[in-house]
């Protein structure tokens, strides 16, 4: 998928990137969010000109001399561009952002590269440049691969048997649990003072 922006009266086409750049992109999106709340106007703008600048490879003075419309434009495409195209499973469940004592920036490229390269021997060239559905779809069937052997071998050992219930079987994470289709909708009331005063009109109502 290849998107053409303009910046700075000038015309560039973007395609979305490999997995490595694609991550460095991620990456300045959470320095966003972190801008974001608690709100710093200076630390937004940054990021988001950083973001835009990565991602078309072009010099930030550039972009910083670019109209202010021009980046936030370039800044939805980019990001359009760059969505998944499919909705993975374990990508459902919200993440603990909480960082370790051990994390540095840039880190989570080398988590993939150690990932796929321990799993399938690929070369880190290689591994920089696959599509980025595919790298998550693998990485999903290696965290399935690794909870089913895990649950194999708990079966053959005695803990589980140990419960007064019978079998007790090995947890699994949220991801592999949480199933949209059957997800129940929580209805609430809500006090008559806090009702839209007024006549109701639904969308798509041309009867009103």
């Amino acid at each position: 998928m290849s998107e053409t922006i303009t910046l700075n009266k000038g015309q560039i086409t973007f395609t979305r990137p490999g997995l490595k750049k694609w991550l460095d992109l991620e990456d300045i999106k959470q320095e966003l969010k972190g801008a974001v709340d608690p709100w710093n106007s200076d630390a937004i703008a940054k990021a988001i000109c950083s973001y835009v600048s990565t991602a078309l490879s072009q010099n930030e003075e550039k972009v910083y001399n670019s109209s202010w419309m021009e980046v936030a434009k370039a800044f939805y495409t980019i990001n359009n561009v760059c969505s998944l195209e499919y909705d993975f499973p374990f990508l459902r469940i919200e993440l603990d952002n909480k960082k370790e004592t051990w994390d540095y920036t840039g880190r989570t490229w080398y988590i993939w590269l150690h990932m796929l390269a321990k799993e399938f021997g690929w070369k880190a060239e290689d591994i920089e440049t696959i599509d980025v559905d595919m790298a998550f779809a693998l990485a999903q069937e290696i965290a399935v691969n690794n909870q089913l052997e895990k649950e194999f071998l708990w079966a053959t050992s005695e803990v589980p048997y140990q419960s007064k219930q019978g079998f007790k079987p090995l947890e699994r994470p949220r991801w592999m649990l949480f199933n949209p289709e059957t997800l129940e909708v929580k209805t609430t009331t809500i006090r008559k003072e806090f009702m839209p005063v007024g006549k109701i009109v639904k969308y798509g109502d041309e009867s009103s």
